[in-house]
């Protein structure tokens, strides 16, 4: 129905935000060093205000409508926050690579489980992506494929799997 896809689609930036901030702090809770505090912090606001861009304008611009007036300053300063996603993406992969190669013995091995899984739910969403429309489920719009499909479910399970297996392996329960 009408505002559903918004709040979908405001759903899923804060779930893969929410990975992505979760790599950050894996395996131990807490940033790699207190200087790891603000790109959490900038990352987390711009996921924020990616998920508060979508839940209010997404379906407004599907539409083909644009805001106006106070909301197109809204969406314009939501839309630029948002924009730094990217960069805190790749700021914890970053993170992630240096805890690793700090770590030594069993946490380097929860840390490789944990990467491993929180990294493969976002790359089967890019693999993805590049299939032909219809390679998937038989859905025959890309959107639809990356919106609430197998892969969708598949990549939400995939940072949880890697943090079961880095608990129950190396007995952290």
């Amino acid at each position: 129905g009408e505002g559903f896809y918004g709040v979908a689609s405001a759903c899923q930036v804060l779930f893969v935000g929410g990975v992505v901030v979760l790599l950050f702090l894996a395996p131990t809770g807490h940033p790699l060093t207190s200087r790891w505090r603000w790109v959490i912090w900038l990352t987390a606001v711009s996921v924020g205000a990616s998920a508060l861009d979508a839940l209010f304008f997404r379906e407004l611009l599907e539409a083909g409508t644009e805001p106006t007036g106070g909301g197109l300053v809204i969406h314009a300063v939501l839309a630029g926050m948002g924009s730094v996603f990217p960069l805190g993406l790749l700021a914890a992969v970053i993170c992630l690579g240096l805890r690793w190669r700090r770590a030594r013995g069993v946490e380097r091995q929860q840390v490789s489980w944990v990467a491993a899984g929180g990294l493969a739910g976002p790359l089967l969403i890019v693999i993805a992506a590049q299939l032909p429309e219809d390679a998937i489920d038989g859905i025959s719009s890309l959107d639809e494929v990356l919106h609430g499909s197998l892969v969708w479910s598949t990549a939400a399970l995939a940072l949880p799997t890697g943090i079961a297996v880095a608990v129950l392996r190396h007995r952290l329960y």
